[in-house]
């Protein structure tokens, strides 16, 4: 692990123009190619009071494989519960269904459904996950069957698998090389370096404050002129 590696994802527009959804409502936009386990981000909305935004990753299985009739299956499907056990062969036999319902589990942090499904019948999430991430690969070792989401709030790194769902805090030095495993450095062209040179203003504290973020000091750097 790199002794100064630290991790912040922050939404980044390049255009004025209005948001484009799939068919499914869902959001999307594209990540760091490196993190090919990671299906999204929840970010936040309104600068940390509380409303969230689930954004997918538009290149990842997940995403690619939810449609609007699945969204609608689910929808009325887990309208009272999440419980997929009721209905495991009606889910299993779509694709888009499997996406749609771990889409849910992770917009409902569903951790204690996830853990528990182990208990309850072995065989459900490598299917489930198996569904959706061996498609179009020959590859069957259960070690890929692993997906990720980046939540904002705490910065904290989801890790979905048959063997549970876990949780890694990107300020816990346990926990870091965890982190760089499945978010390595993503590369120059996704790295970004703010330097605000404006003079300190009371009302706009801000605007003061430089942030200097280099591939030879990974940890930013904050000061005031």
């Amino acid at each position: 692990m790199s002794p100064t590696y630290s991790l912040k994802i922050v939404p980044l527009w390049d255009a004025s123009r209005e948001p484009t959804f799939q068919a499914s409502g869902a959001k999307c936009c594209r990540f760091p190619p490196k993190w090919k386990t990671l299906c999204g981000a929840e970010i936040d909305q309104d600068l940390g009071r509380g409303a969230t935004v689930a954004v997918w990753n538009a290149a990842h299985p997940l995403f690619r494989s939810i449609d609007a009739e699945s969204v609608a299956w689910c929808k009325e499907t887990f309208k009272s519960s999440l419980d997929p056990l009721p209905h495991k062969a009606a889910l299993l036999t779509v694709t888009g269904r499997c996406a749609g319902w771990i889409m849910k589990c992770l917009n409902r942090a569903a951790a204690d459904l996830w853990d528990g499904l182990k208990e309850r019948d072995a065989s459900f999430l490598p299917e489930v996950l198996g569904r959706l991430l061996r498609r179009g690969s020959s590859s069957s070792r259960p070690s890929n069957l692993i997906l990720c989401q980046w939540v904002g709030s705490g910065s904290r790194l989801r890790v979905l698998s048959p063997d549970g769902w876990k949780v890694y805090g990107a300020d816990l030095k346990e926990d870091q090389d965890q982190i760089e495993h499945y978010l390595p450095d993503p590369g120059p062209n996704w790295r970004l370096e703010i330097d605000i040179t404006e003079k300190a203003d009371p009302y706009r504290p801000w605007a003061a404050r430089r942030i200097v973020w280099s591939p030879k000091n990974p940890k930013p750097r904050w000061w005031y002129p």
